[in-house]
């Protein structure tokens, strides 16, 4: 029930929101405990600094998207996809149309402004509705610190929560 609304659909900028729908999208098509190989480095925004050749899990790069806002997550899960990373995108935004969410159209997995990257904060609001049915995301998006390692437990890169207000 929406209590209170001005302009619930006027386009907005996401931004970082995005990688909301990046790790539902990768909750949605790949297994947990998936390992992959970092087969490149990104550099863009904020990042966790993954490493060429690190190997790590799918709910290792989700929880450092969720709670890090890691744009190298972000990227390795979007370029993981069979198809690369433009096909990551259009399964974000088939999960928008199967939601009903006609305000919102992603262009990338990071919210790297584009024009065409928009949403509204309806839909915005109706992907965090969606995220927090999920057990995996709702666990993630509560921790304040976590190390994230990869799978040899050789790398470690301690994260501390984008979120200001938890706690």
């Amino acid at each position: 029930t929406i209590i209170l609304s001005e302009n619930p659909d006027s386009k907005i900028y996401p931004a970082s929101t995005t990688k909301l729908s990046t790790a539902l999208t990768a909750l949605n098509i790949y297994p947990l405990d998936e390992e992959l190989r970092i087969k490149q480095e990104y550099k863009e925004g904020k990042v966790m600094e993954l490493k060429l050749d690190e190997k790590i899990t799918i709910k290792s790069l989700v929880t450092a998207l969720l709670v890090y806002s890691a744009n190298d997550a972000a990227y390795t899960l979007a370029n993981h996809h069979q198809k690369g990373e433009s096909a990551f995108v259009e399964q974000m935004n088939l999960i928008n149309k199967k939601y009903g969410l006609k305000n919102t159209n992603f262009t990338n997995f990071d919210g790297i402004h584009n024009e065409n990257h928009y949403s509204t904060v309806y839909d915005l609001s109706q992907i965090a509705r969606l995220a927090i049915k999920s057990q995996v995301v709702l666990n993630t998006v509560k921790q304040k610190e976590v190390i994230v390692e990869d799978v040899d437990k050789t790398i470690k890169h301690p994260l501390v929560s984008t979120n200001e207000l938890l706690g």
